[in-house]
């Protein structure tokens, strides 16, 4: 009886050290390291795209080892083995990834990296049109803020600011300062959006 019941008891503690458990730190450094690329390519207009695609491939891996675990786990206790339901894993840690992902991804829906770089970025543009303003030929590749700038010149009615790198499939995307604070015609913006009382973003798409 006594060796029936250490069996017993044996074979639970098999079950239930075969229970996946939540991802651990080195899922959760990935999982930091997928939002910090993500959060940094939406800071500039349509994204910067090898630091989207890469944060996106590495968010994928994250959610595919969360989704196989927890389906695991799933599976497990709907096969009624109660041992199973008692023994999981405080479900804090099972939230991080979702959780993660579902601030990520309305913090992007809302801008918010965006408007978070831009406002660092506002004192140096700031800067940089005073400077364009004195030098009519314009600056060429430099780093304002935390957006790489191609090309820097003054336009009629203000200042352009073209960012490095092209919008896939091609073509141009960036701001320009308007001295008047309203839109300035030209047939190179497909598209303009304003962002406060001077600045605006445009964006071509090559067609």
């Amino acid at each position: 009886m006594e060796r029936d019941a250490a069996q017993s008891g044996s074979d639970r503690g098999d079950e239930t050290r075969s229970l996946p458990s939540p991802p651990g730190w080195p899922t959760h450094v990935l999982l930091g390291i997928a939002c910090s690329l993500i959060v940094w390519a939406t800071r500039v207009p349509l994204g910067d795209l090898p630091y989207l695609l890469t944060g996106l491939a590495v968010g994928a891996v994250v959610v595919l080892v969360w989704l196989v675990r927890a389906l695991i786990l799933l599976s497990s206790r709907l096969r009624g083995s109660p041992q199973l339901g008692r023994a999981q894993a405080p479900w804090a840690r099972w939230c991080i990834v979702p959780l993660s992902c579902a601030v990520l991804s309305i913090a992007v829906w809302l801008g918010v990296p965006f408007a978070v770089g831009f406002q660092i970025s506002q004192p140096a543009m700031q800067r940089a049109v005073a400077r364009a303003a004195a030098d009519r030929d314009g600056q060429r590749r430099a780093w304002v803020g935390v957006y790489p700038m191609s090309s820097i010149r003054s336009i009629p009615g203000g200042v352009e600011f073209t960012i490095a790198g092209t919008v896939f499939p091609w073509g141009e995307r960036g701001f320009y300062y308007s001295g008047a604070g309203v839109g300035l015609e030209n047939p190179h913006y497909r598209r303009q959006q304003r962002i406060d009382a001077h600045w605006f973003g445009w964006d071509y798409g090559g067609w």
